[in-house]
C-alpha cells in the first residue's frame, strides 16, 4: 500500500530530473498532493455524513459502540470511515477468476 503513494511521488521527481528542472517535478507533486487531499477530504466527509435516503427510511446512521456511523453500506467496518475512504477495496467483479 505504501508503493501506491511512493511510486507516483518518485515519478514526479523523475520527471523533474528528465526535463533538467526539479522544480517542475516538485510543482507537479505539490499539485497532485493538493488534489489528493481535497478529494480525500470530500470522500471522508461523504462517508461520515451518511445517506439521506436511509434517514428517510428510519435507518440509524449515528456513530455508536457497534458501528462507526455514516454510510458504511458495503464497506469494511473493521477499518472505519477514514481507512475505507483512503484504501477502498476493488470492486467484486475484479476479484473473480475468469
Amino acid at each position: 500500500m505504501l508503493a501506491i503513494l511512493l511510486i507516483p511521488a518518485a515519478l514526479c521527481y523523475t520527471f523533474g530530473k528528465m526535463v533538467k528542472d526539479t522544480r517542475q517535478g516538485w510543482a507537479l507533486l505539490t499539485a497532485m498532493t493538493f488534489i489528493f487531499v481535497v478529494m480525500l477530504s470530500i470522500a471522508v466527509w461523504s462517508e461520515q455524513s451518511g445517506n439521506p435516503l436511509f434517514t428517510r427510511l428510519g435507518v440509524d446512521q449515528t456513530a455508536s459502540a457497534v458501528q462507526p456511523g455514516g454510510n458504511m453500506e458495503g464497506k469494511e467496518l473493521r477499518f472505519g470511515i477514514t481507512n475505507s475512504a483512503l484504501w477502498p477495496p476493488p470492486p467484486p467483479r475484479l476479484l473473480t477468476a475468469r
